[in-house]
């Protein structure tokens, strides 16, 4: 493994055991909170994490049907993910990398690319007319992808001549 997907994994531990403790935590607070106003079922907490604890608890769910730990903790993992703002972490990376002293020649290029556009609110059609922006936009995507740790696996063999 190459050290990004090293990263990927300690990130992916990381996000794990806080994902454990977050279930462990709220289960316990909402298991204190239970049947304290008259007997019924009142467990509080409107957060999506609360709500999901609370149907899985359920009575006329089977046990069979309950989500285990470990899916819970994929769920909080796919909330975490989805959750993230990807376009604002993008544009971020892509400002970082264009900052470098040694890619100041990236900058000045796509710099005099932007200013040949003529109009203040360019249209789709105009930005997709700019070969040097979109190359890279696509680059940046390419080095500094927002979600890195999505799991790929080919459908079938491609051979690259």
């Amino acid at each position: 493994p190459n050290h990004r997907a090293k990263v990927a994994a300690r990130s992916k531990a990381v996000m794990h055991r806080v994902g454990q403790k977050l279930v462990q935590d709220k289960r316990s607070a909402l298991a204190a909170t239970a049947g304290i106003d008259g007997g019924e079922n009142t467990l509080k907490g409107r957060d999506l994490l609360s709500v999901l604890i609370k149907a899985n608890m359920e009575a006329d769910i089977k046990d069979s049907e309950r989500l285990s730990d470990e899916e819970f903790i994929g769920q909080i993992c796919t909330m975490l993910i989805a959750g993230h703002e990807t376009t604002s972490t993008t544009v971020t990376w892509l400002m970082y990398e264009l900052a470098q002293p040694h890619k100041r020649h990236i900058q000045d290029t796509l710099r005099a690319e932007l200013l040949s556009v003529t109009s203040n609110r360019p249209s789709m059609e105009e930005l997709n007319a700019l070969p040097y922006l979109d190359a890279v936009v696509r680059e940046n995507l390419r080095l500094n992808n927002a979600v890195d740790i999505t799991v790929r696996c080919a459908g079938k063999d491609d051979y690259i001549p």
